[in-house]
């Protein structure tokens, strides 16, 4: 409530400052020239339409026409209103020119030779309307950035708290001990896949513990993230899984959110391997010049999702509504054995070089 008391104040501040911005500067017009809007008796409509101008640019034309890009049919609306402006002011000025015209008394001080007092009134109301069209524009742009800002420090949140989970996920002690062990079992085989595990598990915590800090990170290095992560889990169930990973298109450049899919990888490991049945994980990733991201994650279900998985779900939804308002698609499906996930971005943020 208080700040809805704020702002209506702000707003009938700015109003009142209006109508007496043209009084102060002008001062009052000679007797000769007629009773002047916006003086001694103004008129009410002058100042209506002032605030449905204002207040249409404001809730509807800059957030329909203007925020979405729009910048041609946004300026047409302003040179019809502006014109429609012009037509209503020549109506009242020749509304003016049939009032009666007094005599000015004697000690009256007449206009400055030059200077056409009526042509001064017209040029302030011009200017009081551009003042409000402007004014209108930077109230909006002021409350979209707080939103913005709102929005980011609360994305900004979610995703620590992804971080964190994620951090539990692939660095527990049983995912931590299966790797180790398995890493083990090679050393002694003498397996040249000993190594490989070392790069994968050194790779994957350190992006986890230095590139996770960004807001957004290199798209490949997210993908790199991806197959080290893959590669670990392949490792350690053998034979018994099969991985369908292909990355389509030029990702060179661009930039996303950190660990936006690992944790729909995450469970698609969880939930759809099995020791005692081959399993086979399917996951493609699509990049078009446009920037518009395609992931598919499919996999069997052999375990019951849990409810801490929904929570991780609900979190990475979250998340795409904050980092993406209006530009991702999140459809996860489950048909009887089988769990569906499918997620479409639209990226527009590319490293500068």
């Amino acid at each position: 409530m208080y700040r809805i008391a704020v702002v209506i104040c702000l707003h009938a501040l700015f109003w009142i400052t209006l109508m007496l911005v043209p009084i102060w500067m002008l001062g009052p017009m000679p007797p000769s020239m007629g009773t002047p809007p916006g003086h001694d008796s103004f008129e009410a409509w002058y100042y209506l339409v002032l605030v449905v101008v204002f207040y249409l640019n404001f809730f509807w034309w800059i957030p329909y026409f203007l925020r979405k890009k729009a910048v041609g049919v946004y300026i047409l609306i302003f040179l019809a209103a502006f014109l429609l402006w012009l037509s209503v002011l020549d109506l009242d000025q020749r509304g003016q020119t049939r009032l009666p015209q007094a005599e000015p008394p004697n000690h009256e001080i007449r206009p400055m030779p030059g200077r056409n007092p009526h042509r001064q009134y017209e040029f302030s109301r011009v200017l009081t309307f551009l003042i409000v069209w402007l004014t209108s524009m930077g109230a909006r742009y002021m409350i979209d950035l707080r939103k913005t800002e709102q929005r980011l420090s609360e994305a900004e949140n979610v995703r620590l708290r992804m971080e964190l989970e994620q951090l539990k996920g692939q660095l527990n002690p049983h995912f931590l001990f299966n790797v180790l062990n398995g890493l083990h079992v090679l050393a002694l085989e003498k397996s040249d896949e000993a190594a490989s595990v070392v790069i994968h598990l050194g790779d994957l915590l350190r992006y986890l513990l230095e590139d996770t800090q960004h807001s957004k990170v290199l798209l490949e290095k997210d993908i790199t993230h991806l197959t080290n992560f893959i590669e670990l889990h392949k490792i350690r169930l053998g034979d018994n899984i099969i991985v369908d990973f292909k990355v389509e298109g030029n990702v060179k450049g661009w930039l996303v959110p950190p660990l936006l899919f690992v944790v729909l990888v995450e469970n698609a490991f969880k939930y759809g391997v099995s020791t005692a049945n081959n399993a086979h994980i399917t996951i493609n990733l699509t990049l078009k010049r446009t920037g518009q991201l395609q992931f598919f994650c499919q996999n069997q279900i052999f375990h019951e999702v849990k409810t801490g998985t929904q929570t991780g779900l609900k979190n990475l939804r979250r998340r795409l509504d904050l980092l993406f308002p209006d530009q991702y698609v999140l459809d996860i499906q489950r048909e009887k054995d089988q769990f569906t996930v499918f997620m479409h971005l639209q990226l527009t943020e590319k490293e500068t070089t």
